[in-house]
Protein backbone atom coordinates (compact mmCIF):
# COMPACT_ATOMS: atom_id res chain seq x y z
CA UNK A 1 0.00 0.00 0.00
CA UNK A 2 1.12 3.44 -1.11
CA UNK A 3 0.20 7.53 -1.72
CA UNK A 4 -0.63 5.77 -5.61
CA UNK A 5 -3.05 3.23 -4.21
CA UNK A 6 -4.96 5.40 -1.56
CA UNK A 7 -5.11 7.88 -3.93
CA UNK A 8 -6.19 5.63 -6.97
CA UNK A 9 -8.97 4.39 -4.84
CA UNK A 10 -10.61 7.62 -3.94
CA UNK A 11 -11.14 8.61 -7.61
CA UNK A 12 -12.01 5.53 -8.46
CA UNK A 13 -14.96 6.05 -6.29
CA UNK A 14 -15.21 9.64 -6.91
CA UNK A 15 -15.56 8.62 -10.42
CA UNK A 16 -18.04 6.18 -9.59
CA UNK A 17 -16.41 3.10 -10.93
CA UNK A 18 -17.77 0.29 -8.73
CA UNK A 19 -16.32 -2.66 -10.78
CA UNK A 20 -13.31 -1.00 -10.26
CA UNK A 21 -13.63 -0.23 -6.54
CA UNK A 22 -14.63 -3.76 -6.06
CA UNK A 23 -11.57 -5.17 -7.91
CA UNK A 24 -9.43 -3.37 -5.54
CA UNK A 25 -11.00 -5.98 -2.49
CA UNK A 26 -9.71 -9.69 -2.11
CA UNK A 27 -12.45 -11.88 -3.21
CA UNK A 28 -13.21 -12.52 0.57
CA UNK A 29 -12.84 -9.33 1.84
CA UNK A 30 -15.56 -7.52 4.41
CA UNK A 31 -16.58 -3.55 3.79
CA UNK A 32 -18.53 -2.56 6.87
CA UNK A 33 -20.06 1.36 5.92
CA UNK A 34 -21.10 3.04 9.04
CA UNK A 35 -23.38 0.88 11.64
CA UNK A 36 -24.57 -1.40 8.55
CA UNK A 37 -24.24 -4.92 8.79
CA UNK A 38 -20.22 -5.91 7.15
CA UNK A 39 -20.52 -7.00 3.57
CA UNK A 40 -18.74 -10.21 2.47
CA UNK A 41 -17.04 -10.38 -1.26
CA UNK A 42 -16.59 -8.34 -4.26
CA UNK A 43 -20.12 -9.11 -5.50
CA UNK A 44 -21.57 -7.82 -2.36
CA UNK A 45 -19.26 -4.89 -2.39
CA UNK A 46 -19.83 -3.69 -6.11
CA UNK A 47 -23.59 -4.48 -5.31
CA UNK A 48 -23.38 -1.63 -2.89
CA UNK A 49 -20.85 0.19 -4.62
CA UNK A 50 -23.34 0.78 -7.01
CA UNK A 51 -25.95 1.02 -4.96
CA UNK A 52 -24.73 4.24 -3.24
CA UNK A 53 -24.04 5.54 -6.96
CA UNK A 54 -27.40 5.37 -8.22
CA UNK A 55 -28.54 7.65 -5.17
CA UNK A 56 -26.17 10.69 -5.69
CA UNK A 57 -24.81 13.36 -8.45
CA UNK A 58 -21.52 13.48 -7.29
CA UNK A 59 -18.96 12.49 -4.67
CA UNK A 60 -15.70 14.28 -3.52
CA UNK A 61 -13.29 13.36 -0.96
CA UNK A 62 -10.19 15.47 0.85
CA UNK A 63 -8.04 13.43 2.77
CA UNK A 64 -6.58 15.16 5.57
CA UNK A 65 -4.19 12.61 6.57
CA UNK A 66 -3.26 8.76 6.13
CA UNK A 67 -1.02 6.71 8.85
CA UNK A 68 -0.01 2.94 7.78
CA UNK A 69 1.61 0.39 10.21
CA UNK A 70 2.13 -3.23 8.22
CA UNK A 71 -0.67 -4.00 5.97
CA UNK A 72 -2.86 -1.39 8.10
CA UNK A 73 -3.77 1.86 6.89
CA UNK A 74 -6.00 4.18 8.81
CA UNK A 75 -7.35 7.44 7.02
CA UNK A 76 -9.26 10.61 8.16
CA UNK A 77 -10.70 13.08 5.30
CA UNK A 78 -13.86 14.83 4.53
CA UNK A 79 -16.56 13.98 1.61
CA UNK A 80 -19.05 15.72 0.22
CA UNK A 81 -22.08 14.25 -1.48
CA UNK A 82 -23.89 15.64 -4.26
CA UNK A 83 -27.55 14.61 -4.00
CA UNK A 84 -30.16 14.05 -6.81
CA UNK A 85 -31.91 17.09 -5.97
CA UNK A 86 -28.12 19.14 -5.91
CA UNK A 87 -28.29 19.59 -1.97
CA UNK A 88 -24.26 19.24 -1.02
CA UNK A 89 -23.26 17.54 2.23
CA UNK A 90 -19.93 17.78 3.50
CA UNK A 91 -18.99 14.97 5.97
CA UNK A 92 -16.08 13.87 8.25
CA UNK A 93 -15.42 10.51 8.22
CA UNK A 94 -12.38 7.89 9.00
CA UNK A 95 -11.10 4.50 7.49
CA UNK A 96 -9.67 1.32 8.60
CA UNK A 97 -8.10 -0.64 5.95
CA UNK A 98 -6.06 -3.95 6.03
CA UNK A 99 -4.59 -5.56 3.47
CA UNK A 100 -3.89 -8.98 2.73
CA UNK A 101 -0.25 -9.51 1.11
CA UNK A 102 -1.05 -9.01 -2.56
CA UNK A 103 -1.95 -5.73 -2.46
CA UNK A 104 -5.82 -6.00 -2.12
CA UNK A 105 -7.94 -5.06 0.73
CA UNK A 106 -8.79 -7.57 2.99
CA UNK A 107 -10.79 -5.64 5.55
CA UNK A 108 -12.42 -1.65 5.38
CA UNK A 109 -14.43 0.17 7.63
CA UNK A 110 -15.40 3.20 7.14
CA UNK A 111 -16.82 5.00 10.12
CA UNK A 112 -19.08 7.80 9.21
CA UNK A 113 -23.17 9.21 9.86
CA UNK A 114 -24.41 9.32 6.54
CA UNK A 115 -27.55 10.26 8.09
CA UNK A 116 -27.71 13.83 6.98
CA UNK A 117 -27.49 12.76 3.13
CA UNK A 118 -31.01 11.21 3.77
CA UNK A 119 -32.30 14.18 5.63
CA UNK A 120 -35.31 15.49 3.66
CA UNK A 121 -34.13 19.45 3.20
CA UNK A 122 -30.61 19.52 4.88
CA UNK A 123 -29.91 22.68 6.70
CA UNK A 124 -26.19 21.83 7.25
CA UNK A 125 -23.88 24.41 5.75
CA UNK A 126 -21.11 23.25 3.26
CA UNK A 127 -17.83 23.88 4.88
Amino acid sequence: MNKDFIFRFFDIIDQFKAREFSEMFAENATWTFGNNPPLQGRAAIRSQAELIFSQLEGIGHHLVGFWTQDTNLILEGRVTYVRKDRAKIELPFSTVTVFDGHGLIQSYRTYIDPSPLYAPNPELPVN
